[in-house]
């Protein structure tokens, strides 16, 4: 058996339960290890002594850089902007681990942006995604307490993490374009997020409230994508945006900028569109709002993309030929 620790804070993030418990159960013994989320960063469970290999998405567990296993870092590429003041440990890191998972071919290129010298040691592997179905909702409470009605209107919707500069501002341009562009009478435009707080309020006039609806964190996401009938991403940094992969694993076409390689998940012109600007987004997003036909076929293409290249299962086989290879190495 191959043993591997699994360094988690807390709580694991259950994309990557689905990772390890997708690795073949008779040939994997893992176990996870907590750790505190702040600094000072340590483990609040022991390492075993006889394990082969040790996992993190964490690149700044620097108590890993006294540990003499072989470990492996899943990191996004755009760390180095949003954490800077972690940029010493993660180089640190980074130089030791055994292996460095990036997410998507442009977070391997950012990464080595940084870090030329730690190409041999880069592999590429997609996250999956797995989604349940699930009943759409038909309403939502707005960051104002207000409940509105979605009816039969056409449901735009965008979902990020507004844990960054660069993504509130992201927002913000969409709401402007959204303004200038898309309001008609039958379409609502909704906003969700993963954190809590009333960061958009002063750039939606109060008229508008019924049309651009801002909800704050949502833990009903997948309920949300199931309503929604074109899903819309603008970013600036991102490596593999969950929100994207979830929204085609729900059946919706997706419409996003053209940044951070997101062709690699949109399938321009069959899934979806990518565009070279927020005007060129506004009139795909007309488009598919005006041809419904148009929107249902590439809802569907999208759902069948998502299952044949992103499911969890085709993600471990790439992680049990990594482990394997780094088991043999010893």
């Amino acid at each position: 058996m191959i043993k591997i620790d699994v360094i988690k804070n807390g709580r694991l993030d259950s994309r990557y339960r689905y990772l390890f418990e997708s690795l073949p159960k008779d040939k994997y013994d893992i176990k996870y290890i907590n750790c505190k989320y702040s600094y000072p960063f340590e483990l609040l469970t022991p390492l075993r002594r006889d394990v082969d290999i040790i996992w993190t998405g964490r690149p700044w567990d620097e108590y890993l850089l006294e540990c003499s296993k072989p470990f492996v870092i899943t990191v996004r590429g755009e760390f180095w902007q949003e954490r800077p003041h972690l940029v010493g440990i993660a180089n640190r890191l980074c130089q030791r681990a055994s292996r460095i998972i990036l997410l998507s071919n442009y977070g391997y290129n950012e990464f080595l942006n940084f870090m030329p010298n730690l190409k041999d040691k880069c592999i590429i592997i997609p996250n999956g995604i797995y989604v349940k179905d699930t009943e759409p909702i038909n309403k939502i409470t707005s960051v104002d307490g207000e409940d509105i009605q979605f009816g039969n209107d056409i449901l735009i919707t965008f979902v990020s993490n507004f844990s960054f500069k660069t993504k509130v501002q992201a927002a913000k341009e969409l709401i402007r374009m959204f303004i200038k562009n898309l309001l008609l009478p039958q379409v609502k435009f909704v906003i969700a997020g993963n954190v809590s707080g009333k960061f958009f309020t002063a750039d939606i006039p109060t008229d508008l409230r019924q049309k651009i609806i801002y909800v704050g964190r949502y833990d009903n996401i997948l309920a949300l994508l199931k309503r929604t009938d074109v899903f819309v991403y603008h970013t600036y940094q991102d490596m593999q945006p969950a929100s994207v992969l979830e929204a085609g694993a729900m059946g919706v076409p997706v419409i996003a900028t053209d940044n951070c390689g997101m062709s690699q998940w949109i399938k321009n012109g069959v899934t979806g569109f990518v565009c070279k600007n927020l005007d060129e987004m506004a009139k795909k997003i007309r488009l598919l709002i005006d041809k419904k036909s148009l929107r249902i076929k590439m809802g569907k293409e999208n759902k069948k993309f998502m299952k044949k290249n992103f499911s969890w299962q085709k993600c471990a086989n790439k992680y049990d030929k990594m482990f394997t290879e780094l088991v043999e190495k010893k």
